[in-house]
Parts: C-alpha cells; structure tokens; sequence
C-alpha cells in the first residue's frame, strides 16, 4: 500500500572489489540518512569479471574482506541483472535464484513500483517467449511507476560500446507504448542519462 519508494541502483562492480566497498559504505550512509532507502538495490550486471569462475565471484563479490558488500547484501533486498561478464549464467542463477519467468527474467512489484528484469542472453527479439512475456507484463502492470533493468544500452555515448540495435527495435518501443519511467542498464562504466 506505500504511495512512495526510495531505491538504489548501480552497475558494473566487477573487477576492483574495493571500489565496489567504497560505494557499498555511501549506499549505507544513504539508508541510514532516510531509511526509506532499505527498500531495495537494483544492480544492473557484471558483478564479476568472469561469472563462470567460482573463484572471482569469491573474491570480487563475496570475499569476508570486503566488508560493506557483505553488509549491503545482508541487510538490503538485492536484486540483480545478469550482464555479460556473468557468462553462461550458471553461477549467476546459483547466487540469485529468483523467481523466473524463463531464462533469467522476472518482474516484482514494491509499493508503487513495478520493476521488470530483462534477460539480454536469452533471446528478445520478436516471436520470442521473452519479448512476448516483456509486454504482457508492461501491459499487465497497474503501478504508476515502471522501470526496466536490463545490461546492455540501446544507446550509448562512447567508452568503447556501440548502441544495441536490438534494444532499440524490439524493447524500447515497448517501453514507450507501456510508458516505463525509466530504463537502468550499465555496460559502459559511466553516467549518461536522457
């Protein structure tokens, strides 16, 4: 029944674990300051740098040393996006067993936000069981706030990514018919918006 709901979102941890520490410990401090914040964390892919090796997952991700990480994953819902760096997707689906649709996508409902999971390594093009599951489920929802989190952007401002031609022919026309408030991929290791 809320009318409100305050989020984090982000992406692209893999690699410098300690980094990732360091935001982890100002993602806190935002849900100290106003803990509306405990909602929920939305991690938009690659969260190691080889999502196949049981070894970087414990060491990028998981490792006791990195003690903010663990903490935010303890205390805070995490929901996360398969990227590409996560490889076939085993490990991946073995950390976060959510509730699936198919392949590794799923939608959830808090509050006044419907949020859809979108599964970029599983086909989405159009006839496919995804794309068809993505518009029932925009079509479906009732929530005034709709956000897609997906890894991969259809458009992107440089840092060594080209736009996605798929995203902007088969998903994002979907998400102006359906009126999705906002789109959080990462792939490019930067901040843009439009």
């Amino acid at each position: 029944s809320a009318t409100r709901v305050n989020f984090l979102a982000y992406g692209d941890t893999r690699t410098n674990a300690s980094t990732h520490d360091q935001v982890a410990t100002g993602m806190q401090a935002a849900w100290n300051d106003d803990p509306a914040y405990r909602s929920f964390v939305l991690a938009v892919g690659d969260l190691t740098s080889n999502g196949e090796s049981e070894q970087d997952w414990t060491d990028e991700f998981f490792s006791p040393s990195h003690k903010n990480i663990q903490q935010l994953l303890a205390q805070v819902p995490y929901q996360a996006t398969m990227g590409n760096h996560e490889g076939d997707g085993s490990l991946f689906v073995k950390y976060f067993p959510y509730p699936f649709v198919g392949g590794r996508y799923w939608s959830f409902d808090y509050g006044p936000a419907h949020v859809v999971i979108v599964d970029q390594y599983s086909s989405y093009s159009p006839g496919s069981a995804q794309l068809k599951w993505i518009e029932g489920d925009l079509a479906a929802t009732k929530k005034p706030w709709k956000f897609v989190c997906l890894h991969e952007p259809g458009w992107s401002a440089g840092g060594g990514h080209d736009n996605n031609g798929d995203v902007q022919d088969y998903l994002q026309p979907l998400f102006v018919r359906y009126g999705v408030s906002v789109v959080f991929p990462a792939h490019n290791h930067y901040y843009a918006h439009a």
